[in-house]
């Protein structure tokens, strides 16, 4: 199952996004870098494609 996580980098995100991925395909939605992240899958709200790529992922899920 394919799930995007928007706010991968909050409280609640970044867990969800540990949870889910070694179970799932997760991508998260962050808005700026986070150099302590350990999210694999990131996409940044500041890069001029960010809707064509989630588009592209064809996420399953949507959890915001």
């Amino acid at each position: 199952m394919k799930i995007l996580i928007m706010g991968a980098f909050g409280f609640l995100g970044s867990r969800l996004t540990s949870y889910f991925e070694s179970r799932h395909t997760v991508i998260g939605l962050a808005r700026k870098t986070n150099n302590e992240a350990t999210i694999n899958n990131i996409i940044y709200t500041t890069e001029n494609n960010w809707i064509e790529k989630i588009v592209e992922f064809e996420p399953n899920i949507i959890i915001n």
